[in-house]
C-alpha cells in the first residue's frame, strides 16, 4: 500500500482552471499549458501571463506559487513558468521553458525542466527533465490530447538513487455546444495505478464559467 501526502510542482495541475476541472491537464489551453503540457501551448490566441497561489489548508509548507507565460510568434508559442512548492525546512522549485507549434489539426511542443529539492540539513538536489506533448482536432466538436513529462527518467540529484516521478497523460475533450465543454482524462505515473479525471465547464457569459471535477 503506498500514500502520497504532498503534492509538488512537477505532478501536480497548474491553474485554478485547471484545479477546478478535476486537475485535468491536457486539453486546456492557457498559459499554464507550459506546466500542463506543452504541446497545447501554440493554441492561445495572444500572448499571456498567468499567476497563481495554491494554499493547502492554510500552510505555507503544502503552499505552491508559480507564474507562466506564452509568448506568441510568427513561427510558434514559446513559454516559460516559475514555480515553488513548499517552505523553510523542505521546498521544491522548478522552471521550464518550451516551445510549441501547430501543424494543421494538430500543435506538438518540447519542453525543459530545471528541478531542484532543497532539505534542511539535507542538501541540496538539481535535476533536468524532458517533456513532450501534442493536441489534435478529430474534428469540430472533439479534441485529443497526450503528454510525456520526465521522458528522460531524471533523479532527485545525481547523488541519489530515487527518479522524479514520470508521468504519461491521454485525454479527450468533446465541444457540445459553444458554451459547454467535456473533458475526460486518464492519467499514469509509471509507478502507481492510473487516475481518472472527468471535468466540465459551462460558459454563462463571456467572462463568467462554471466548472466542476473529479478525479
Amino acid at each position: 500500500i503506498s500514500s502520497q501526502a504532498q503534492t509538488d510542482p512537477l505532478t501536480q495541475a497548474h491553474g485554478a482552471k485547471s484545479q477546478s476541472m478535476g486537475n485535468l491537464k491536457v486539453n486546456l489551453q492557457d498559459a499554464w499549458a507550459i506546466f500542463n503540457n506543452v504541446g497545447g501551448l501554440d493554441r492561445i490566441k495572444n500572448s499571456q501571463i498567468s499567476l497563481g497561489v495554491d494554499t493547502r489548508y492554510g500552510l505555507k509548507e503544502l503552499s505552491t506559487t508559480g507564474i507562466a507565460a506564452g509568448i506568441k510568434t510568427d513561427i510558434g508559442t514559446f513559454g516559460v513558468g516559475l514555480t515553488r512548492f513548499g517552505g523553510k525546512l523542505f521546498n521544491q522549485q522548478m522552471l521550464g521553458l518550451g516551445f510549441s507549434q501547430k501543424l494543421g489539426i494538430a500543435s506538438f511542443g518540447v519542453k525543459v525542466d530545471w528541478f531542484q529539492t532543497q532539505i534542511q540539513d539535507f542538501g541540496t538536489g538539481n535535476s533536468f527533465l524532458l517533456s513532450l506533448g501534442g493536441v489534435a482536432d478529430l474534428g469540430p466538436k472533439l479534441q485529443i490530447g497526450g503528454s510525456f513529462s520526465n521522458i528522460n527518467r531524471a533523479k532527485i540529484s545525481k547523488a541519489s538513487s530515487d527518479h522524479l516521478s514520470t508521468l504519461i497523460s491521454m485525454g479527450l475533450s468533446y465541444f457540445p455546444t459553444s458554451s459547454l465543454q467535456v473533458h475526460l482524462e486518464a492519467e499514469k505515473d509509471i509507478s502507481y495505478a492510473p487516475n481518472i479525471k472527468l471535468g466540465l465547464e459551462y460558459g454563462l457569459k463571456e467572462w463568467i464559467f462554471l466548472r466542476t471535477g473529479i478525479n
